[in-house]
């Protein structure tokens, strides 16, 4: 997340591997900050923050 704000980046997405405990995962990414975002072209969950107020 420092890197992304650093270098000018506003958003940051992870794409959680699908399957067998990818409830955990998402999870994992919402703890992170993370939140779920519509990404039609993805068949698995997209997941994305807003790099900018990461401190």
């Amino acid at each position: 997340m420092n890197e992304a704000r650093d270098t000018g980046r506003s958003w940051v997405f992870r794409f959680p591997d699908e399957g067998e405990g990818v409830e955990g995962r998402v999870r994992f990414f919402e703890q992170a900050g993370f939140e779920a975002v519509n990404d039609p072209g993805e068949e698995g969950p997209a997941m994305g923050r807003w790099a900018q107020s990461f401190s």
